[in-house]
């Protein structure tokens, strides 16, 4: 089951990270290089699942679309 706290915390976090990245987009990737660095070799895998399957791009810089 779904914890209302943890969804309350995504939530707050993903609209402080668009905000940050909305007020001065030059952040963006300062803010996405500290995120990453905290990843596990796991959640970079999942990560870069994502990027591949989601939005087409191949994480060495070919389109997969």
């Amino acid at each position: 089951m779904l914890n209302p706290m943890n969804s309350a915390k995504k939530y707050n976090l993903i609209y402080e990270i668009s905000s940050i990245i909305d007020d001065d987009p030059s952040t963006a990737p300062i803010l996405i290089e500290e995120l990453v660095n905290k990843l596990s070799t796991k959640k970079l895998d999942e990560l870069e699942d994502v990027i591949v399957n989601e939005f087409g791009i191949e994480i060495y810089g070919e389109e997969t679309v």
